[in-house]
């Protein structure tokens, strides 16, 4: 299955995006569902396991009058913006980072 950037950045938090996350970023099948996409401290292993991989992970919370987004960057050689990704929640926002690029989009 490809995916596109587009297709990515439209999926709800949930099971199609947390077994993207177990498939791509952990090269795991998914054997007991965890809530990447819809829990913080699962999404922080996230951030763990792109850090270990030598990626820097910029998460941060973002208020624009009633609006609150959450915005994560993944930056790769020194600083060059990879990919960001900015959502309703800090996990959706992790993992969505995270897939776009780890598959390079």
């Amino acid at each position: 299955m490809t995916l596109t950037r587009e297709e990515i950045l439209a999926m709800e938090p949930g099971q199609e995006l947390d077994e993207l996350i177990c498939n791509h970023i952990f090269d795991l099948e998914m054997v007991a569902h965890v809530h990447y996409s819809s829990d913080i401290s699962a999404a922080w292993e996230v951030v763990t396991h792109l850090m270990n991989d030598h990626k820097d992970v910029l998460v941060q919370g973002v208020s624009f009058e009633k609006n609150r987004l959450f915005d994560c960057a993944i930056y790769e050689h020194e600083d060059e913006l990879a990919v960001t990704s900015m959502q309703s929640s800090a996990p959706e926002a992790i993992c969505k980072a995270a897939l776009l690029a780890v598959l390079n989009l």
